[in-house]
């Protein structure tokens, strides 16, 4: 497993430890970003498009909606 791989299951779990926690919403746009730093467009596209589905009120849901425009160019 590498660096981002493993960070990416640190975010995870910790969004399951604490849902409704301020960073869960930050957790879930950073798994968007470690799966672009992958080059997985489409993990990524997910990731964004679950984000701003899930957190549409959050003040970074902008970077999300950037996120998926970059994963889908």
């Amino acid at each position: 497993m590498n660096m981002i791989e493993s960070a990416i299951k640190v975010f995870r779990d910790g969004m399951q430890l604490c849902p409704e926690d301020a960073y869960a919403a930050k957790m879930a746009l950073e798994i968007g970003k470690c799966y672009f730093d992958m080059e997985d467009y489409w993990l990524a596209y997910n990731a964004f498009d679950n984000f701003v589905k899930e957190y549409p009120h959050d003040e970074f849901v902008v970077d999300g909606m950037i996120g998926i425009a970059d994963s889908l160019f």
